[in-house]
């Protein structure tokens, strides 16, 4: 196993952000909630259905405007216009703030939605009009910080904790098995058919059995805010990781043999976010810090960049239905960019 520690040599060789000036990119800003803005204001998560381009997601809090006082108004919201228009589903949630979501298969035309919470893990099997609460295997003190709806037949589902403690099921969240073998704090999780990626503060670890064993592929570090997981249908030997390295900056790391060996994709200096074109595993969107919250894209694995534009106060990005979502940590503003608007 090549460990990422390994990696200074070459990240003294990896090459900065070059471009011309930042184009006329058509980005659109929307205001999720029509609300003062308040002091804990945050776009938590948002979700687009991998077998419905226009079916999108988003959940977050609408803080108040005085620290002093602190009650919860969270939102959630859906979309079947790709993000045009959006509509409150957040009565069906009560007080529950959503902090990660998951969309998982389709029966009799009703949609089953995973929703994670400081309050533990929630399902609904039609859409989000109404949701139970998932508990046998869960501990009582479960507060979830991601979970992941894995691809393909089955309804098997990953979830993580704030402490690091992993939990799968196979049976669409009715039961819950422990994970064995991850560590650490977790900072990203991912998942595709074949397997489930978890980022922790103490390295990347692999599950290939739904998440019930895990072993480590690298020693990268993964702090939350600053870490991202992304994989490539077009190229499952593809993984690509934004880690913090020991120096304290953030860079996109690639691997291209399931884990065993790994380069920094040059010009990702500090990358926040990745996500992968999910046709061509060469074409990469980058969400970079150091530029003022602006995103990048490559379509040549990194030898050359071209700026989208700046996303003012941006930390995830989400690539889904030909389009972008970059969402802001500060307030409940979403940027939203259609691919297809943009010089190929």
């Amino acid at each position: 196993m090549n460990r990422l520690s390994t990696l200074g040599i070459l990240l003294a060789c990896a090459v900065g952000c070059s471009a011309p000036p930042t184009p006329d990119v058509p980005w659109t800003e929307q205001l999720l909630v029509d609300a003062p803005e308040g002091m804990t204001d945050a776009v938590d998560c948002l979700v687009v259905a991998p077998d419905a381009p226009d079916l999108v997601y988003v959940a977050g809090n609408a803080g108040e405007q005085h620290l002093e006082a602190q009650p919860v108004h969270p939102f959630f919201l859906s979309s079947d216009d790709g993000g045009r228009s959006w509509r409150s589903q957040q009565p069906a949630l009560g007080s529950r703030t959503v902090t990660t979501l998951g969309v998982g298969a389709t029966r009799d035309g009703q949609r089953t939605l995973f929703a994670g919470s400081g309050a533990g893990l929630h399902r609904s099997r039609d859409g989000g009009q109404s949701w139970e609460d998932l508990s046998d295997g869960l501990p009582g003190e479960f507060q979830a910080f991601a979970l992941s709806v894995l691809p393909g037949p089955g309804e098997r589902v990953v979830a993580v904790d704030f402490s690091g403690a992993v939990f799968c099921s196979e049976d669409a969240g009715a039961t819950w098995t422990r994970g064995a073998g991850a560590r650490g704090l977790p900072a990203a999780l991912a998942a595709d058919a074949n397997r489930a990626l978890l980022l922790t503060d103490e390295g990347l670890f692999q599950s290939a059995d739904g998440g019930r064993s895990w072993q480590q592929l690298a020693d990268c570090a993964g702090v939350p805010g600053y870490a991202a997981i992304a994989l490539s249908p077009a190229d499952p030997a593809q993984i690509l990781v934004v880690a913090k390295l020991p120096d304290g900056s953030s860079q996109v790391l690639r691997s291209v043999d399931r884990g065993a060996t790994w380069a920094p994709v040059p010009g990702s200096e500090g990358a926040q976010d990745v996500e992968v074109d999910p046709a061509d595993p060469q074409r990469l969107y980058v969400l970079n810090e150091h530029e003022g919250a602006s995103v990048w894209r490559t379509r040549d694995g990194g030898a050359t960049w071209e700026p989208l534009g700046a996303v003012s106060g941006a930390w995830e990005l989400v690539l889904g239905g030909g389009r972008l979502y970059a969402l802001d940590r500060l307030s409940r503003r979403l940027h939203v960019l259609e691919l297809k608007q943009l010089a190929d």
